[in-house]
């Protein structure tokens, strides 16, 4: 007996038969070749490979479609992933997307090409046995991520950013004026002026602002939500309070708890917090604080400029502040003078030995505890780490992996 043809299951016969394009003896057990009726051509397993090839090639644009537009970006991750077979990490770096990014719209764009598909080759009755014995395959990073693997993600990728506070609440201000008026409410807000950034990306920052703010809205339909904001030495405190002029109080709209869940986990990402509080005078409101982002300096001794100025571009926009030197002397006469977060140390230098620059560092007492990365194209990782290099990069470097390293070393500092 049969069963209606699943979507989910279709996607995932559809990555699986993608991941294994070039690979006849996987794509013979294939359930696709039921599903598209080619159990009868000579050879189903290339019937198969022609269909899925053609189906890609079929997703290209009009050369007169926009280079930006959604339609490129879906056809050429369709492209590079599986027609070239490139890896997850190569076609992040050829698109110019985080891999965390890719992750989301190759998602998109296997739905696109599935889309396709069934449309064009199913046949309308098509129905599919339950998975057949070895074919239980699943999406992996394709798939619709759970809120427990975004939030994963989020960990790994939100430390780098800074962000800058009144921006983000006249943005998030700006999004809710709706829902104000819906609900015939006020928000005031005054910042205090020439506040420092904070230590997570502005993205970050005006979703954990949404999802405290429109719970706050609902608390205070026809009344005012008032948010003070505080600057400590570490950290920003704001604080929410709702003031509804209706009697009894309103109470939180559906899905508000949800919202507030949200803020409070993204806050803790972050380093900070977010909570409910009765305050003293008996108002409910909430509290959410953020952490200031710190500069760290980087210095970095490279002889090669283009080097430098691609380390200069990593570092722009983060909490790291970038310092670059070509010849070790100066730069570690800087190091002596104001002590660096951590020193990414090319082996290779016109100036001097990048292996006796790595041993003056361990071996002043002032400079020993500073963190060195070692990034060559040398392939001595093992001999760096027996020297006392904290890490090693391979050259090239992406902007990703230097960022993840600087992010570990920054917590390993403050364990």
């Amino acid at each position: 007996m049969t069963q209606p043809l699943d979507r989910t299951f279709f996607l995932q016969a559809l990555r699986r038969a993608l991941m294994h394009l070039y690979d006849p003896d996987e794509l013979r057990r294939s359930p696709l070749i039921e599903i598209f009726g080619l159990r009868s051509r000579n050879s189903p397993a290339a019937a198969l490979q022609r269909l899925l090839l053609q189906s890609i090639e079929a997703l290209e644009p009009d050369a007169s479609m926009p280079p930006m537009a959604t339609a490129w970006r879906v056809y050429r991750i369709l492209f590079h992933r599986y027609k070239e077979q490139c890896t997850h990490a190569e076609v992040a770096a050829t698109l110019g997307l985080s891999e965390r990014q890719l992750r989301r719209e190759a998602h998109l764009a296997l739905r696109v090409l599935a889309d396709y598909l069934l449309e064009r080759h199913a046949p309308a009755d098509a129905s599919v046995a339950a998975a057949p014995h070895g074919c239980e395959v699943t999406l992996g990073t394709h798939a619709t991520p759970t809120p427990e693997q975004e939030l994963a993600w989020l960990r790994r990728s939100l430390p780098a950013g800074t962000a800058d506070l009144p921006q983000a609440l006249d943005a998030v201000l700006t999004l809710v004026r709706p829902l104000l008026a819906t609900t015939n409410a006020t928000v005031e807000c005054n910042p205090p002026p020439a506040l420092p950034r904070l230590a997570l990306v502005d993205w970050a920052l005006r979703q954990i602002l949404l999802n405290a703010v429109t719970p706050a809205i609902h608390l205070a339909a026809d009344g005012v939500v008032r948010i003070d904001v505080r600057a400590g030495d570490t950290h920003i405190t704001l604080e929410l309070l709702p003031t509804p002029r209706k009697q009894p109080p309103p109470t939180l709209a559906a899905g508000d708890s949800e919202k507030l869940e949200m803020a409070t986990q993204l806050a803790t990402l972050c380093g900070g917090s977010f909570a409910m509080v009765k305050f003293c005078d008996g108002t409910l409101g909430a509290r959410l604080v953020l952490p200031i982002a710190e500069r760290r300096t980087v210095l970095v001794i490279d002889d090669n400029q283009d080097t430098l100025l691609l380390f200069e571009r990593c570092l722009a926009g983060t909490r790291y502040s970038f310092l670059g030197v070509t010849d070790p002397e100066p730069g570690f006469a800087f190091a002596l003078r104001s002590k660096p977060h951590a020193v990414v140390l090319d082996l290779m230098l016109a100036g001097g030995d990048g292996w006796e620059t790595l041993a003056r560092f361990r071996e002043h007492p002032h400079l020993r505890d500073v963190p060195i990365v070692v990034c060559s194209i040398i392939p001595q990782q093992e001999l760096a780490l027996a020297l006392g290099a904290a890490a090693f990069l391979r050259k090239p470097v992406t902007r990703e992996t230097l960022l993840d390293l600087l992010d570990r070393l920054t917590q390993q500092a403050a364990q």
